[in-house]
């Protein structure tokens, strides 16, 4: 509940106010969310949300900044990294995300159509040493305050109305880990529509939709993010524009392989997602699934040459034509 304060306090717009929080008792008041939808339902119906790119962005560079080295003193910093030390479910997340989806593990589950194409992913020795690049990543660099768990179902919506909850996971780490959850989700339901979406023309627009919008909420978070180092920055460095680039395209190769590893944890491992599970033909499902499983592992192993978020998309349609 500390996390959401936080939050609130950053972007008072964007994330549901505490009014009271006693954790002794377990009393949570805040903030009511009538006609609120959550994201992922309303993505699998078709809904558009013209002002979601922006929302996103304004949050994840806010958050992102405003906890980070270059939005905070060192000593202050320091104090939110010790007051969000998350062990028990930063661990759980390491499990689920970057070790069990990637080795015949006990508690994953998978449609049985895709059994070739998993095994596939077990023996690629190149996918398998980035995503342990990546797991280190995750639990080395304490980069800034995240969410944690930042899916489309931890986001609710109407139109012009963006709110985000449910960060229990939150705790310090990568600032591409986030901005990675939330595009890996909306990737997935880019792909679950191969299955749901019998019209080709309608699944075309719908897709090219939640592209534009991928894009949109980079560009936004770029645009925000840079803007906040060269006007608030406590760190001198970034006002060195060179330097500044060059964290941005790390922040967004990074990106690309945590949301990589969200997509094929969701087809692979123990946690599913409705966007998949919705579709009941099981020959639709794994349709869908292996070019989730083509796109997630391209994103991992590709990131590295992606240096604009035009890369990203060039990745995602080209993955769809194989």
């Amino acid at each position: 509940m500390e996390a959401l304060i936080v939050q609130h306090t950053v972007c008072p717009s964007l994330v549901p106010q505490v009014f009271h929080y006693n954790a002794e008792l377990a009393l949570i008041v805040m903030e009511d969310l009538p006609s609120f939808q959550i994201l992922r339902q309303g993505l699998i119906e078709l809904n558009r949300y013209s002002a979601l790119p922006k929302h996103l962005g304004q949050f994840l560079a806010k958050m992102l900044f405003y906890t980070s080295r270059f939005g905070l003193e060192e000593e202050e910093r320091t104090a939110k990294r010790v007051q969000f030390i998350n062990p028990e479910l930063s661990h759980m997340t390491g499990g689920v995300v970057f070790t069990d989806p990637f080795q015949d593990a006990e508690m994953n589950q998978f449609n049985p159509l895709i059994r070739e194409q998993v095994t596939e992913i077990w023996e690629k020795r190149a996918l398998q040493l980035e995503v342990a690049k990546l797991k280190d990543h995750f639990f080395t660099h304490a980069q800034a305050l995240v969410h944690g768990d930042l899916h489309t179902g931890s986001i609710m919506v109407r139109e012009g109305e963006t709110k985000i909850v449910d960060p229990e996971f939150a705790f310090y780490g990568p600032i591409g880990f986030d901005i990675g959850a939330i595009i890996g989700n909306i990737l997935l339901n880019y792909a679950s529509h191969e299955g749901y979406t019998d019209q080709s023309q309608a699944r075309a627009e719908y897709q090219q939709y939640l592209l534009e919008t991928i894009r949109q909420l980079w560009i936004e978070f770029e645009r925000e993010f840079a803007t906040l180092c060269r006007e608030e920055s406590k760190e001198a460095s970034v006002l060195n524009l060179d330097y500044l680039n060059n964290i941005l395209v790390r922040v967004l190769q990074d990106t690309l392989g945590f949301a990589g590893c969200k997509m094929l944890r969701r087809v692979i491992g123990i946690s599913r997602v409705a966007d998949l599970e919705g579709i009941e033909d099981e020959r639709r499902r794994a349709k869908a699934e292996v070019l989730v499983l083509e796109l997630g592992a391209r994103l991992i192993v590709q990131r590295q040459a992606v240096t604009s978020v035009d890369g990203l998309v060039n990745i995602i349609v080209s993955s769809k034509k194989m």
